[in-house]
């Protein structure tokens, strides 16, 4: 585990000038780092909830422009429009209603112990809610679960198998 923080967006520029579809797996870096897909350009991006207080369900995100050219192999009673065309049978609702009470809990955060505002958009709120767990430490609270500095290292192993 060597810590790197990868630089994303000069990745996905190299995926992309090749033809390339840029997925990120940003399971590491999603409650640590403030995600804008229109600034990494890139195609595909998945995490999981449990990183942020969620429970163990991913979350995946892609270009409509590209998913509604993608061919779903699923069931026939499935919908063939987005997002249901790639969805494989009933969802565990309940890990959704836990998705989302993660994502009111970081937004509660931000409003409770930061700068945003409650009429704030969703994503302000967030942000408010990351910035505090970057920045505050307070051992009376719950959220304290990380540590955070300006020098923080996000961990994940890559290996290359080359078979003979």
């Amino acid at each position: 585990m060597l810590g790197t923080v990868n630089n994303v967006s000069e990745v996905v520029r190299a995926a992309k000038s090749v033809g390339a579809f840029a997925y990120i797996d940003a399971v590491q870096s999603a409650p640590h780092v403030l995600l804008d897909i229109n600034k990494l350009g890139c195609d595909f991006l998945v995490c999981s909830a449990y990183k942020f207080y969620g429970p163990h369900y991913a979350i995946f995100w892609g270009r409509r422009s590209i998913l509604d050219n993608l061919i779903a192999y699923n069931v026939r009673a499935a919908s063939p429009l987005l997002p249901f065309k790639f969805v494989m049978g009933t969802t565990n609702r309940e890990a959704l209603a836990g998705i989302r009470g993660a994502i009111e809990y970081i937004e509660w955060l931000g409003v409770e112990f930061g700068r945003a505002e409650v009429e704030a958009t969703r994503r302000d709120r967030i942000i408010g809610g990351i910035e505090v767990m970057r920045t505050r430490r307070d051992t009376d609270t719950t959220f304290d679960r990380w540590t955070f500095t300006d020098k923080r290292a996000l961990c994940s192993w890559a290996w290359q198998l080359r078979m003979p």
